[in-house]
């Protein structure tokens, strides 16, 4: 069977442009300097398998432990059966190898089994760190939790547990205050209607906003560089490799500003993207998210707060 992450080798597929993780790509880059920067050396990974969250997670791991990372792992599947055990398994390694910083890629449903057993396990509070990366944002994970019908947590167990908790977004944010013109002339909440039309949902996921902002990218360079391809565009096909570097060059002089605000075409191939590091905190019955760290367009992290100002209680 045919894997779409086949495509992402680049000596098979060299003029493939990956607009699905625009998003997880950033997260990926931010994970890894931040685990540089607290000198962590040994963490927990769970994630969700599959071709979204899961190969993102397995990247992340791949290059964790070529860099000599302990790692205790576990892994589910979205929706299975067995999330509930698959969940309680990974935690039992956490508790016995005394791993206090984690790092989880799953969705909603997996994410609020997930917490709700950290809560009645006591594994939260000024020793533990847990970093979440998910296809939306902490603020929405709280909701879902307490939605699922599911969920033994009450709003105050979910509250106790994500105090501290890290998590990523998209560097502008998909709401109604934002006013980040676009190079369509329009603010990006007006393109986030021409999705909700499109999609037929009112649920923006960022990655879906990141995928949409990648395609409109991509239209973007194949029309710039129609003026310089040797042959009209209807005659393409795949074995032209001419008009294929061509193209694959025009795509890495475009600059997109769309629903999340700017990106680019890397050199190879990747969509990439500003992202923000962010923490929960909890402000009495209420919480908020705050900044941290972001990633510019050139991969580097700038940091916002010194660690003492982001975690004043921890002791690991």
């Amino acid at each position: 069977m045919f894997s779409p992450t086949k495509l992402l080798d680049k000596e098979e597929y060299p003029y493939v442009i990956n607009t699905g993780d625009v998003l997880l790509t950033a997260y990926n880059e931010m994970t890894l300097q931040m685990l540089q920067y607290y000198k962590w050396q040994k963490i927990g990974m769970g994630w969700t398998e599959g071709p979204l969250l899961g190969d993102n997670a397995n990247a992340l791991f791949q290059v964790l432990d070529k860099q000599n990372v302990t790692v205790v792992r576990g892994t589910t599947r979205e929706n299975a059966e067995t999330v509930e055990n698959d969940i309680t398994q990974f935690l039992d390694k956490l508790e016995s190898e005394d791993v206090r910083i984690t790092y989880v890629s799953m969705f909603f449903g997996e994410l609020s089994t997930l917490f709700c057993q950290v809560y009645f396990r006591g594994m939260y509070g000024h020793k533990y760190v847990w970093i979440v990366q998910t296809v939306s944002s902490i603020p929405s994970l709280v909701d879902i939790i307490i939605r699922d019908d599911r969920s033994t947590c009450t709003y105050q167990n979910v509250l106790d547990v994500l105090e501290s908790t890290i998590g990523f977004t998209a560097h502008f944010q998909v709401n109604g205050k934002d006013t980040w013109t676009t190079v369509g002339g329009k603010v990006n909440t007006e393109l986030k209607t021409v999705i909700e039309q499109q999609s037929g949902t009112s649920d923006i996921q960022l990655i879906r906003a990141g995928t949409y902002d990648g395609l409109w990218s991509m239209a973007l360079a194949i029309n710039a560089s129609l003026h310089k391809l040797p042959r009209p565009l209807d005659t393409f096909d795949f074995f032209q490799k001419d008009m294929s570097e061509m193209m694959f060059q025009q795509f890495q002089e475009v600059r997109f500003s769309g629903i999340l605000g700017d990106m680019i075409i890397d050199e190879n191939g990747n969509c990439v993207r500003q992202a923000k590091l962010q923490v929960f905190r909890r402000r009495g019955h209420n919480y908020s998210m705050e900044d941290i760290a972001y990633i510019d367009l050139k991969r580097i992290v700038h940091w916002l707060k010194p660690p003492e100002e982001v975690w004043s209680q921890k002791a690991w």
